[in-house]
């Protein structure tokens, strides 16, 4: 059988992922994190609670567009769908 080759190399691919990610430890991401940045955690800015309420209300109005979209393209599917079911059985009468 074909194929033997490329499944021993990606067996092989594997196992040299395997032992790349054993090698690596947290504490050695954590130090190289710190090095190049200056700091070990994630700063988030600080928003009022206007700007929170703003930005919340964009979000729900683009949410709201998007499955509007999201209905429209599967209506529109459905008819496609529909009509060439149609025509397939139209043609083949």
């Amino acid at each position: 059988m074909g194929g033997e080759g490329s499944m021993l190399s990606a067996i092989v691919s594997l196992k040299n992922n395997r032992a790349i990610l054993k090698k690596r430890k947290i504490r050695e991401l954590k130090d190289i994190l710190y090095e190049v940045s200056g700091k070990t955690e994630v700063e988030f800015k600080k928003l009022s609670h206007a700007e929170f309420e703003i930005l919340k209300s964009q979000i729900r109005k683009q949410a709201k567009k998007d499955a509007q979209w999201e209905i429209l393209a599967y209506i529109l599917a459905f008819f496609f769908t529909g009509l060439i079911v149609w025509a397939v059985i139209w043609l083949f009468k």
